[in-house]
């Protein structure tokens, strides 16, 4: 970390809080029909939260409706640049949390690991108390989503491999441990699946071989040594949501909620999963896009170390991924968003067993 950055911020990092009479909450929009409403700032809040930072004259504020829709956020056009001002959603705004957080990802940004820029507020502290609810500003990335192609995967590979880098050396204290690999609540989420279906109208038998997947999956991983890679901070949520591409498809990395102790695989498997989805399929693919899963894995090893044994565990991992993502969601509701279980399950099944035959030929022989 520079030390301007460690001058602006210091590495206690107290949080900025605002008037203490302000009400608790600012008002928020109530949830209608099956989606919940958007939240919105109240003009209010915003001139509030505004004023603690240096920013000049403010030309103009316009809404951005991406991500949570319980963190709302707005692109501020100001005299001294343009910036993201997001108030943090319910249960990832607790402000020591969110302090850890930020001093992780200047870190990060100190390794020359293309992050979001976190701007301090006229107390030089990099997160924003007020009225009860957390705020962060950061510059604002120019740029896109994802093409569905193999250089953004093969950039997102690379990023994935730069933050494993950078975060192997951070310390792991006060973040939570686990993954989806051998993870106990996965598997009750989908014995409550198969006893819940054993007594209705739905394939018990369906929902039993796909616990059975995931357990072969499971024991695959760890024949392959996924349980001997050391545990590190890793990102824990690698997808395409999570990244902007600049016009020369640089990717900078714009969310760390996810951060959690574990094998840095189980978040490659992951993202390498993510990133080669076919494009346009409503629903879970009975095949990956193998030249795009490819570039990514190029392009982490160009990030990263990518140790040989690693290799024949991720296919496994991908299995068990990919299983644990709808798991929860159908023992919770019986459906995967739109999609009814069942049919979200037997999808599972027929991707899960395509990943698993591919065996160790899935990356193809120039994964390094």
């Amino acid at each position: 970390m520079t030390a301007t950055r460690q001058a602006l911020f210091g590495y206690n990092n107290q949080m900025t809080t605002g008037d203490a009479t302000e009400p608790e909450n600012p008002t928020r929009a109530r949830p209608t029909g099956s989606q919940p409403a958007r939240s919105q700032f109240e003009p209010e809040e915003l001139r509030r939260a505004i004023a603690h930072y240096e920013l000049g004259i403010v030309q103009s504020i316009r809404p951005l409706e991406i991500g949570s829709s319980s963190s709302p956020k707005v692109v501020i056009e100001a005299e001294t640049g343009r910036y993201l001002l997001k108030r943090r959603a319910p249960g990832r705004d607790d402000p020591y949390a969110v302090a850890q957080l930020h001093r992780l990802q200047l870190a990060l940004e100190a390794d020359r690991v293309p992050v979001a820029e976190l701007m301090g507020t006229r107390e030089n502290n990099s997160l924003l108390q007020l009225g009860g609810c957390v705020y962060e500003l950061t510059g604002y990335i120019e740029g896109r989503l994802w093409a569905h192609d193999e250089r953004d995967a093969h950039e997102a590979g690379r990023v994935l491999g730069l933050v494993h880098r950078s975060l192997k050396r951070a310390r792991p204290a006060g973040f939570e441990e686990g993954s989806y690999h051998a993870a106990e609540h996965v598997e009750h989420r989908l014995l409550h699946i198969v006893q819940t279906w054993s007594h209705g109208e739905q394939d018990d038998t369906l929902a039993s071989r796909v616990l059975t997947m995931y357990e072969r999956a499971r024991e695959e991983a760890r024949v392959a040594g996924i349980e001997r890679e050391a545990k590190q901070l890793v990102h824990g949520d690698w997808h395409p949501g999570n990244l902007v591409f600049d016009h020369d498809g640089r990717a900078t990395v714009v969310d760390f909620d996810t951060v959690r102790v574990a094998q840095p695989l189980t978040d490659a498997a992951s993202g390498i999963l993510q990133f080669s989805m076919p494009q346009g399929t409503a629903e879970v693919p009975t095949r990956l896009d193998l030249e795009r899963l490819r570039a990514f894995a190029r392009g982490y090893a160009t990030g990263s170390s990518w140790p040989d044994p690693d290799r024949r565990a991720l296919g496994p991992l991908m299995v068990e991924s990919l299983i644990a993502e709808a798991a929860v969601p159908i023992a919770r509701t019986g459906r995967f968003g739109h999609v009814e279980g069942v049919r979200m399950l037997g999808a599972i099944e027929r991707l899960g067993g395509w990943i698993l035959g591919q065996g160790v030929g899935l990356l193809g022989p120039d994964a390094r």
